[in-house]
Formats: structure tokens, sequence, C-alpha cells
């Protein structure tokens, strides 16, 4: 394998001859298991793209041959879709959901970028970076998005998470998306994510609020003034903050606001 003259040094220190480690990428790719985001295929006509981007060939500067995986779960924690496919070049591939049968309205997507079967390999776990892109075909309604950078977990923990300032302008309606990051087999396996949100109006006053258990990667749509019409007055529309206190979900939570024409979004 090669390396261009800009190769990143930490990246090539990472890098080890893949025989003398043959059994690592068993266990590596088991723990390594990429990062997570959202998508959106609603019956109001929002879709999601997804961008899956060789960094490999980026951090080599040169090309590098590499394999990516993409899994779509319904908001249950099952698995809709699966898409994978290789790279060598600093390349990038676009997955459409209106192209892909069988989704959720909304759910989670993992991505995993890995090393393919070349002579050189990553010795340490990693993670994987994509962007999403939430959009309604024909208009101008968009967001987009980073992934979390987390990754699905084979182990159960504790999440703390304080927002930053936000704001609901008047006329706009906030919906939250929050989703499970346990990876465990659901089978003989309960809900196992849990989430309760306070939100600290302008003047200090705090209200909270209890979700629904999550199931192992499933995913929860959450109007928050529809379902909870007590934090419309709460909050105002002044700045507000909110705190996301919970165990196995995801350590940032996706929020859009719209009032039908305009729409915002960002992970908290």
């Amino acid at each position: 394998m090669t390396q261009g003259k800009n190769a990143s040094p930490f990246f090539l220190q990472k890098l080890i001859p893949r025989n003398k480690k043959p059994l690592l990428p068993i266990y590596r790719n088991l723990l390594s298991m990429g990062s997570i985001g959202y998508y959106l295929h609603t019956e109001d006509g929002w879709r999601t793209r997804v961008y899956i981007y060789n960094h490999f060939a980026l951090l080599n500067d040169a090309p590098f041959q590499a394999a990516w995986e993409a899994r779509f779960f319904t908001r249950a924690g099952d698995v809709a879709a699966r898409r994978t496919g290789t790279f060598v070049n600093p390349e990038t591939v676009i997955l459409e959901t209106a192209d892909i049968p069988g989704l959720d309205q909304y759910g989670i997507i993992s991505v995993h970028i890995k090393d393919a079967k070349t002579d050189r390999m990553l010795h340490e776990l990693y993670s994987s970076v994509f962007f999403t892109e939430f959009f309604v075909p024909g208009t101008k309604k968009s967001i987009m998005a980073h992934c979390l950078s987390g990754s699905p977990k084979a182990s159960h923990c504790g999440m703390d998470h304080m927002s930053t300032s936000w704001t609901t302008p008047a006329g706009f309606r906030p919906t939250l998306y929050l989703g499970n990051s346990c990876r465990f087999q659901s089978f003989f396996h309960p809900a196992c994510g849990h989430a309760a949100v306070t939100f600290i109006n302008h003047r200090g006053e705090k209200k909270t609020i209890q979700l629904k258990p999550l199931p192992q990667l499933g995913c929860q749509k959450v109007d928050l003034f529809g379902q909870f019409p007590e934090i419309e007055p709460h909050v105002g529309s002044g700045p507000y903050s909110m705190h996301v206190l919970g165990k196995n979900i995801l350590h940032k939570p996706f929020m859009t606001q719209t009032n039908g024409t305009v729409v915002l979004g960002e992970h908290l």
C-alpha cells in the first residue's frame, strides 16, 4: 500500500501489517461498530440522503481500499434494510431512502466504514463519519446533520446531556427524536432505554417529562407540544435549555422545529 506525501502521520502510526495479527480484525470490527444517526421517511414527504465518504483515502493522501455498511432500523429496533459497498479513492457514496424499500417512517441508521482486505490494517478501535440530509423533495425544506460519533454499544451505560440554549419561535412546533444505543439481542431482553427531559426556561423554572421506554436500537418521536401541552406555556418564545437524563440512549438527540413552511433542525 502506498501513501501520499501529505498523509496523516497519526493515521499511518495506526496501520500495521495485516499478517502480524490475523485474528485482530475479527474482534476489532465487532467493537468498532461505526457511528449512528437518524433517518426520516415520513408519510408527509420527508426523505433522507446519506453521504458516506472514504476518509481513509483522505488520511492516506492516496487510494485506500475500504468497505462500508449501512443498516437502517425500524422505530422498534429491527433491521429494515442493509446496504454494503466498497470504495478506493477519496469519494462519496450517496444513499437515498426513497430508493430503499421497507423502511419505517423514522429510525436509527448505523454506518460502519472499515479497512478492506489490504496488506495493512488499523490495529485500534475507530469510529466512522458520515452526514445526513433531511429534505422534502420539490420544496426548500432541508436539514443537514452530522453523525453522532457514537456507536451501538454492547454494554449498558448512563447518559446525562445538557443542550445549549434553544428557542422555539411563535407558531413553530418542536419534535424530539431519541434513540436507544444498546445493541444487545432483544430476545428475552426488555426495553432498556429510559429518559426524562427537563426544560429550564429563561426564568430558571424547571419542568420534567418522562418518556416511554425504548427497545434496543429503537427510536422514539416526541411531539413535545402535542404530547406534553404543559411545555409550550412553560418555555414560551424565550430561550430555554433541555436536560436529557437517561440510560442507554444516544448522547445527541435530534430536534426539529417547523411552522409548516420553514424547518429548523439540530443535534442537541
